[in-house]
């Protein structure tokens, strides 16, 4: 073997900082040991933090060798630095796979190349469940999706829309059908600049770097793995049948890494933890609003707790002024309250605290839910930005999370705290890993 390697090699490329602590880091500690991990991380929502916790396990020997990418928005160096990196892999004797969260961006389709030109097996891990492919399965089997308007969803047909406006315009609507035409057009510029970024990105940039262009695939566009990758592996029972109905590749269900988390528990707390994955960088309606305070007061009621935690997305907007309405009207009904960035604090780092939880459709709460199989955790959904990715079934189907169905109460009556210890009896990743 290479002096660079003393075990055979898993290369890791991970896109997203935000999920190391709850998925990629229990990944590497349950993997280390047997092989050496190589990770490639883009420089985006990876806080200082973060990378000082990387060091850490390099200097542990857990990491092998680790490489933070550019910023993307040097597209000409960002593939530089992506070449150069295959480059190095060229030196490694013994890769076993590859393993990365798509098969569609520019740094995935060039490790992709390099391992289809060594015979490598590469693996999209759909670590947060992948909610274009379950919307898209949900709309196939002709289920009922709730916001039927949504414009974030799948496009409505030429007839759909002359009767909308058509309908729009009998009722007098002229505000809202407005407001709807112009969100259209910017959408449409917005696909616009996409499409050209996305030729100068995969196919002029290449060539100017001696590299052959990246055609586009069939699921590509969707934004859904499976065009390029050896296999997809998901950890939700719900997304496998999704997956097994469009994907003609390979595809394997297995425990969440998650799951290998184990938390210091406080006994005596009754504080609650409200995640939040929506309205990013536009404001609530005053009617969510009041449906969140209303269901987050009845539950810390019932929790008997006087302290909340607010979590918004890493990536929700610091000047939207949602949660400090949010805040200030249950702070009026006696609550101490605290509002937590995403991206400062990691989800897992005061998870032990809680006594429950009410959340959102989001990774997060999924995530929650296999940690904290211990206490109640409830979800609400359609109450934030209304589209697609706002339904609960886009989160697949978790075992451990109670959704609130329309009334005005939270029903304690049917449910009861036990239901969520569910044990998971799919094989570990180490296990498959170890089996491929």
């Amino acid at each position: 073997m290479s002096k660079l390697q003393d075990k055979n090699v898993l290369v890791f490329y991970f896109s997203i900082g935000y999920i190391l602590e709850e998925s990629i880091f229990p990944l590497i500690e349950s993997l280390w040991e047997t092989y050496d991990i190589f990770l490639l991380m883009d420089s985006e929502f990876l806080t200082e933090k973060y990378e000082e916790k990387i060091h850490t396990l390099f200097l542990e020997k857990k990491i092998k060798k680790y490489n933070f990418l550019p910023n993307r928005k040097n597209i000409f160096n960002y593939q530089y630095e992506i070449i150069n990196y295959c480059k190095k892999l060229e030196k490694l004797s013994m890769i076993n796979a590859f393993l990365l969260l798509d098969d569609f961006s520019i740094c995935s389709r060039y490790l992709i190349r390099f391992s289809k030109s060594k015979s490598i097996k590469t693996f999209v891990l759909s670590l947060c469940s992948n909610w274009p492919l379950i919307s898209k399965f949900i709309k196939q089997k002709n289920y009922i999706i709730s916001d039927q308007n949504s414009l974030y969803g799948f496009k409505r047909s030429k007839n759909e829309l002359k009767g909308l406006i058509i309908s729009k315009l009998r009722n007098g609507e002229f505000n809202s059908l407005a407001k709807k035409l112009i969100i259209r057009i910017l959408t449409k510029t917005a696909f616009l600049k996409e499409y050209i970024f996305k030729i100068l990105n995969f196919i002029i940039l290449p060539i100017i770097l001696k590299r052959l262009p990246f055609l586009s695939g069939k699921w590509e566009k969707f934004r859904i793995p499976g065009d390029n990758a050896s296999a997809i592996i998901v950890f939700d029972d719900y997304e496998l049948k999704a997956y097994k109905y469009f994907i003609k590749k390979p595809i394997f269900l297995l425990k969440h890494p998650a799951e290998n988390i184990k938390l210091a528990i406080s006994t005596n707390s009754s504080k609650i933890l409200i995640i939040f994955s929506g309205c990013l960088s536009s404001e609530m309606n005053d009617e969510d609003i009041r449906k969140w305070c209303k269901y987050i007061i009845q539950l810390s009621n019932y929790k008997n707790s006087k302290y909340c935690d607010l979590r918004l997305h890493p990536r929700t907007k610091k000047d939207v002024a949602w949660p400090t309405k949010i805040s200030n009207l249950l702070r009026e009904s006696g609550l101490e309250v605290s509002i937590i960035f995403g991206i400062d604090q990691s989800l897992i780092m005061k998870l032990g605290e809680y006594s429950a939880i009410l959340g959102g459709p989001s990774g997060a709460l999924l995530i929650t839910s296999l940690i904290r199989k211990d206490i109640l955790i409830l979800g609400l959904d359609n109450s934030q930005d209304h589209g697609l990715d706002d339904q609960f079934f886009t989160i697949g189907n978790p075992k451990n999370i109670y959704w609130l169905k329309k009334s005005d109460f939270i029903n304690t009556e049917l449910f009861n705290e036990n239901y969520n210890k569910t044990k998971n009896y799919n094989k570990s990743f180490e296990e498959f890993i170890s089996s491929t």
